[in-house]
């Protein structure tokens, strides 16, 4: 599930929540986040 979290203290429209329903799916979407961070980040300074 995804999430709006603009209406959190401190957050703006631009944060969202996710929710995961086990321990194997969330390393597997934080595997993936980080796969994401790192093409992002290379094509960044690239």
């Amino acid at each position: 599930m995804i999430r709006y979290a603009g209406n959190y203290r401190c957050l703006d429209g631009s944060f969202f929540r996710i929710a995961i329903k086990t321990r194997k799916d969330n390393k597997i979407l934080i595997s993936e986040l980080k796969k994401i961070y790192r093409i992002y980040r290379i094509k960044r300074e690239g």
